[in-house]
């Protein structure tokens, strides 16, 4: 998941608006399936609530290959 907030913090710095977006609701798709809360506190900084350990599925995801 890491990887999708650099390369969106990247196509942001880059002024490649569309494509952030893209990946920040990819983000957002991957807590929500997995439960999680989250919520955004100002424009583009997302906060993500973990309580205690779990184990996520998107964690084997092959889907991101970079």
């Amino acid at each position: 998941m890491r990887s999708y907030f650099q390369k969106a913090a990247t196509a942001y710095s880059k002024g490649e608006l569309e494509y952030a977006a893209y990946l920040s609701d990819q983000v957002t798709k991957l807590l929500e399936k997995e439960g999680i809360q989250w919520r955004e506190e100002n424009r583009g900084t997302i906060l993500i609530k973990l309580d205690g350990y779990r184990e996520f599925s998107f964690l084997e995801s092959n889907s991101d290959t970079e």
